[in-house]
């Protein structure tokens, strides 16, 4: 073979290579723009393949497969376990919508954080975190919510909290300790003008205060769902027997009394009011209810308080044989809700030493017309009244 023949063979030779590495790049362009294609239309249905949300890999998923996924595996519970707030999965409540997924698709967020949840989460440790201090007179319990929650959790927006039994107990043994209500102690009552001649024992009977359990749960619960830590002071939250309802001689020296208070002896048929611990007013002709009546026409005994004053004033009841009665005071001081008092009685013409035993009152403290202006002037709402045998 010359060498022309070798020649056009070995020209075709590489035009047939260089048609076939034409046919080869044409054929890879095609190829390439048809999966850049497929790729374009997968992506405008399709997650990225590094989507999250809310901590779920969403990559290469619809917007109704990703809604699923979201709602089947994200954390959506916040509890307290084993001193911790842990955060937790639960089928019961939704976590998003195919709306709030489509609008994160819509905007190729690729990693959506659940922002509420993550702040839900930041306050529950902060409420584990609080404590809470109850003052009582001159001794402080702290409460620390870590110690003292029996639930706190949240979900589907909503918060819940309750306190252990434990927060009662402490309560209830600080009650025990400190309240004053039915306590019994020794008094030094006066005689004639001296304020403290000699030592009885008295009980108190609607005088008093005591820690009202519930009240002082609720202060103490609220302050923790506000994350506050602070001194509740137990003055807030005390309770009182008769009128008023709210509890009477906390924190006052002289076992709750004070320096101010009024006493009346049944036996002396007297009657004295204290106040900055002196002498004030002495009246040693009192009359007070019939001894040798009916038990509710007695004057009762222990330490009571004075609910409120009026003047004038209509005293009605029922008489021993059935009757009833509406007399008018110009002074009325009532110590008990059954009716019992201090008031002036105009009617009255025997204020003997023993006209209590049989023709006393119906356990009202019965005081002269012309006394009655000077005991007006110088009790006072709420003042405590000692009355004893």
């Amino acid at each position: 073979m010359d060498n022309n023949i070798k020649k056009l063979l070995s020209e075709r030779k590489w035009i047939a290579i260089g048609l076939s590495l034409v046919l080869i790049v044409l054929c890879g362009l095609l190829f390439s723009q048809h999966n850049q294609k497929q790729r374009d239309d997968f992506s405008k249905t399709h997650f990225a393949a590094n989507a999250k949300i809310y901590g779920v890999n969403v990559g290469n998923l619809t917007v109704k497969d990703a809604t699923k996924k979201v709602n089947k595996t994200a954390k959506n519970k916040l509890v307290l376990a084993d001193g911790k707030i842990v955060a937790k999965h639960t089928d019961k409540y939704k976590v998003i919508t195919k709306k709030e997924v489509a609008k994160i698709f819509k905007d190729k967020d690729l990693n959506v954080v659940n922002t509420k949840f993550n702040k839900e989460k930041t306050r529950l440790e902060k409420i584990l975190a609080t404590v809470v201090s109850y003052k009582i007179l001159d001794e402080t319990v702290k409460f620390k919510a870590s110690d003292y929650l029996k639930t706190l959790s949240y979900q589907n927006g909503k918060m819940t909290l309750k306190v252990n039994d434990q927060v009662r107990s402490e309560l209830d043994k600080l009650d025990k300790k400190y309240s004053t209500v039915h306590k019994k102690y020794e008094l030094a009552v006066p005689e004639k003008t001296v304020a403290k001649a000699k030592k009885i024992t008295v009980q108190n009977n609607t005088y008093g205060w005591e820690i009202y359990t519930d009240r002082a749960i609720n202060y103490i619960t609220e302050a923790f769902k506000a994350a506050e830590s602070k001194t509740i002071d137990a003055k807030d939250t005390l309770y009182g027997l008769g009128y008023w309802t709210y509890g009477l001689g906390y924190d006052k020296s002289n076992n709750g009394l004070g320096d101010n208070y009024i006493v009346v002896s049944i036996k002396k048929q007297s009657l004295w009011i204290i106040e900055n611990g002196q002498v004030a007013v002495y009246l040693p002709n009192v009359v007070t209810g019939t001894l040798k009546g009916k038990s509710d026409d007695q004057t009762p005994t222990g330490v009571f308080y004075i609910h409120y004053k009026q003047s004038p004033s209509v005293l009605r009841g029922t008489n021993s044989d059935g009757s009833k009665y509406a007399s008018k005071v110009q002074y009325w001081m009532p110590f008990t809700l059954s009716g019992c008092g201090l008031h002036d009685a105009s009617w009255r013409t025997d204020w003997s030493k023993t006209a209590y035993l049989a023709g006393g009152s119906h356990g009202c403290v019965n005081i002269k017309p012309s006394q009655i202006k000077t005991v007006w002037k110088h009790v006072h709402k709420h003042e405590p009244i000692v009355i004893y045998y």
